[in-house]
C-alpha cells in the first residue's frame, strides 16, 4: 500500500508570493498537499486555522528571505513549528529564497536553496525533505 502523501505547512511573507506561487506549483505537480494563507475560505479567521493547519502538519517549508525574517507573523509561525518539531514527528524545512543570514535555529537544519538549483535540483531536494518515494 502506498504511503500517503504528507501534508505540507508553507510558511511566507507576503512580499514574496510570486516565488512561493513557483514552489506551490512544484510541490502541486508532486502531488503534494499543501496548506497555506491562500488555502482559507472567505470569512475564515486566519490566525485560528492557519495556526490549526500548522499544528496538523507533517512537514513545515520555511520559505526565508529578508522579507521573511522582518514578519512577525511568519516568526510566530516558525517558532510554532519549531517547537512542534522538538515533541513530535513534524520537521521544518527551511527553503532559501533569497540569501540571507539564516537564523540561529535554522543553522541546524540542512536547507534547501532555491535561489541556486533549478526546478529540477529543488523537486529532488523537495522530494528527499518530504522524504517522497521517487
Amino acid at each position: 500500500m502506498p504511503k500517503p502523501s504528507p501534508t505540507v505547512f508553507i510558511s511566507y511573507a507576503h512580499a514574496d508570493k510570486a516565488q512561493v506561487d513557483g514552489i506551490k506549483r512544484l510541490l502541486g505537480e508532486m502531488k503534494v498537499r499543501y496548506v497555506s494563507d491562500d488555502s482559507l475560505a472567505p470569512g475564515e479567521e486566519w490566525d485560528k486555522q492557519l495556526t490549526k493547519s500548522l499544528a496538523e502538519s507533517d512537514y513545515f517549508i520555511a520559505c526565508i528571505s529578508p522579507n521573511y525574517l522582518s514578519s512577525e507573523w511568519a516568526n510566530f509561525e516558525l517558532g510554532m513549528a519549531l517547537g512542534r518539531e522538538s515533541v513530535t514527528a513534524s520537521k521544518v524545512v527551511p527553503l532559501l529564497l533569497r540569501p540571507t543570514s539564516m537564523p540561529n535555529v535554522l543553522k541546524r537544519h540542512q536547507l534547501i536553496d532555491a535561489g541556486k538549483g533549478s526546478n529540477h535540483t529543488v523537486r529532488q531536494q523537495l522530494t528527499e525533505a518530504l522524504q517522497l518515494a521517487s
